[in-house]
């Protein structure tokens, strides 16, 4: 209007309208140019507080991710090591199952989390996770899941190893490498693998006195020095290496002799003790001397019934006082004390009953149970033969041990088949004869003690001299006589001893002048064929 009225020009009403039509178009894209940038403004202003909004949320989920790792780290470290010492296998899976859940759903979110982590956060978790590992490996080993527990500490082993590259001076990763190195060692030690398990336990010293020198006052560091020395003694206890056996246990017990001298709350390591007093009295038998094996199990009795007395015992210390029931019971039988040998497997039968209340899983535990069960039947019955027991009352249908693939030669199947033997039931015995010479030659024997073998023969030589075939029964005691021999050569066990006494007067028609005689009858040992 000012243009038209300015400079007198005459402007037709199209023409206005079109000038009025640009200047409002010109305004409107100069208010969307405003608010696009006013809204982009806002929007950079929004984006900058929702980072910081994130940055603090994903910093307070790594805190709480950080403070469930460190319970989840005492869970799976601290506390899983105290249910170790009272075998509580049961509620350690437990745990592991937890623990693994945890990870699981770890991993789903650690590409989000790991830009925040640190180094220190990143080793725990990984430590962690490489511990429950092994946890859950420990539990499968207890439930007879071998090749299980095999994979896991397999896993864990390869976590460790990487770990401990950097963090060589890391206490409690020696630890954890030390106890993987021990249970792998174990396994191969149950499979008579016994090199191989001695490469795994000299690892496991080796370590132990590492993390030793890093932290020498350390009671827990001690303790598991301790540990390692009773491994290997262990180990060479069972490979006829006496002598050194008891040298690594003596040196043990220092470890935890020094420590009870100033612990207040000494529970655990009187356990430990009244462990290391057993195998050494049972080296004290390999060395010749029953009575001082006799009394070093008293010895560790009377550790263990001290801690029961005052209510401290757990599923640990029951477990070492069972097995000192049991090695006395061993002992006496050679005394020719049944009724006191009874009495033993009697109470630890009742332990075992107790240690499978509270764990009805642990397999060795049941098997131990019916071992000894089966014991105390046999003893019993042998020991009130005037109450005429029938013979099927207290031994299975023969078909029972016939099936049983596991019928191999140990204490207990030999005990079984001279029963048989005893009762003149020499048709059955032969069966269960026939059925482990078929296996003999095949099976690891390196998994069956050798005395075992020994006087497997022995009792096949008087089945055959229930048949009169006197050739065939001089071999077998000849056979026996050579197996005996060799464990002689190292070790000055009672076992040995008398079954190489049966051995010579089978050979010798029942000769008194053998080699073993008289320093059996100065130990009063006068039950020479316990078969």
């Amino acid at each position: 209007m000012e243009l038209s009225t300015t400079a007198n020009i005459i402007l037709s009403d199209n023409e206005k309208a079109f000038i009025h039509a640009s200047k409002y178009k010109a305004g409107k894209q100069r208010r969307i140019r405003r608010m696009t940038l006013a809204t982009l403004v806002v929007l950079t202003i929004l984006s900058s507080v929702l980072t910081v909004f994130s940055f603090n949320a994903l910093n307070v989920a790594e805190n709480k991710r950080s403070e469930a790792e460190d319970l989840l780290g005492f869970m799976v470290g601290e506390f899983a090591d105290k249910l170790r010492k009272v075998k509580r296998m049961d509620l350690l899976d437990g745990i592991n199952q937890k623990a693994t859940q945890y990870f699981t759903k770890q991993n789903q979110n650690e590409g989000v989390l790991r830009w925040v982590t640190s180094k220190q956060q990143l080793f725990n978790a990984q430590f962690k996770k490489a511990q429950t590992l092994q946890g859950i490996a420990e539990v499968d080993y207890s439930r007879g899941r071998i090749e299980d527990a095999k994979i896991g500490l397999i896993e864990a082993q390869e976590t460790f190893n990487e770990l401990i590259k950097i963090h060589v001076d890391n206490v409690n990763l020696l630890k954890s490498t030390g106890a993987n190195a021990f249970w792998q060692g174990r396994i191969e030690y149950d499979e008579g693998n016994f090199n191989t398990a001695k490469e795994y336990f000299d690892l496991y010293l080796e370590l132990s006195e590492k993390m030793h020198a890093i932290s020498p006052h350390n009671p827990t560091v001690k303790v598991e020095l301790s540990y390692a020395l009773s491994t290997l003694g262990a180990l060479h206890a069972n490979t006829e290496n006496y002598k050194t056996a008891k040298q690594l246990f003596l040196e043990a017990l220092e470890h935890i002799e020094s420590l009870l001298s100033t612990s207040k709350n000494p529970s655990d390591l009187l356990i430990d003790k009244a462990d290391i007093l057993t195998w050494l009295a049972q080296i004290s038998n390999h060395l010749g001397n029953i009575n001082e094996a006799i009394n070093g199990h008293k010895q560790a009795e009377n550790v263990i019934t001290t801690l029961v007395t005052l209510s401290q015992a757990n599923a640990n210390s029951i477990e070492t006082l069972m097995y000192s029931y049991w090695h006395q019971a061993d002992l006496l039988i050679f005394k020719n004390n049944y009724e006191d040998a009874i009495n033993k497997l009697k109470q630890a039968e009742n332990a075992l009953n107790e240690l499978i209340e509270k764990d009805p899983q642990n397999y060795i535990w049941k098997e131990n149970l019916d071992e000894i069960s089966s014991f105390i039947t046999i003893y019993t019955t042998r020991e009130n033969k005037l109450l005429n027991k029938p013979f099927s009352a207290y031994l299975p249908p023969i078909q029972v041990y016939l099936d049983d693939p596991t019928f191999l030669p140990s204490k207990l199947t030999n005990t079984i088949i001279a029963e048989y033997q005893n009762n003149k039931k020499f048709a059955d015995s032969a069966l269960l004869i026939q059925k482990i010479d078929a296996v003999i030659n095949s099976i690891e024997t390196a998994q069956i003690a050798k005395i075992d073998i020994a006087n497997f023969y022995l009792i096949k030589s008087k089945q055959y001299r229930s048949t009169g075939n006197t050739e065939k029964r001089y071999e077998q005691c000849e056979v026996a006589k050579n197996i005996i021999a060799s464990l002689l050569e190292k070790s000055a066990n009672i076992e040995f001893m008398a079954s190489y006494v049966v051995a010579e007067q089978c050979l010798n028609d029942n000769s008194t002048d053998t080699p073993y005689m008289s320093i059996l009858k100065e130990m009063n040992v006068t039950n020479l064929n316990i078969y």
